[in-house]
């Protein structure tokens, strides 16, 4: 899996290919609250054009990925994660991913 540790990273994709892309909250959550996990993860992406599929969240509730497909050659999508933690904490992130033929 293709994952980020800070908002804004980017990531290129074949228009063809179906991948996994997530977050890892880990150090995230050890900031907020000892114990701190996530229980639920929702994606959204813009502009519309990328097939998201399978969101869950792995890694012992402290990584979120989801697979991706499809997309145009050439456009960079804005891909969001919105997270709720045990704590009742919420927050998201956001990461490009550029469609290009490798």
């Amino acid at each position: 899996m293709s994952s980020c540790r800070e908002p804004g990273c980017q990531f290129v994709k074949d228009p063809d290919s179906i991948e996994p892309f997530g977050f890892d909250w880990t150090l995230w959550l050890a900031d907020i609250s000892t114990g701190e996990s996530i229980v639920t993860s929702t994606w959204a992406v813009a502009p519309a054009g990328l097939t998201l599929s399978s969101p869950s969240i792995v890694t012992g509730s402290l990584k979120t990925q989801v697979k991706v497909a499809d997309g145009d050659v050439g456009v960079k999508y804005l891909l969001t994660n919105s997270i709720t933690t045990s704590g009742g904490f919420q927050d998201d992130r956001s990461f490009y991913i550029l469609v290009r033929e490798r």
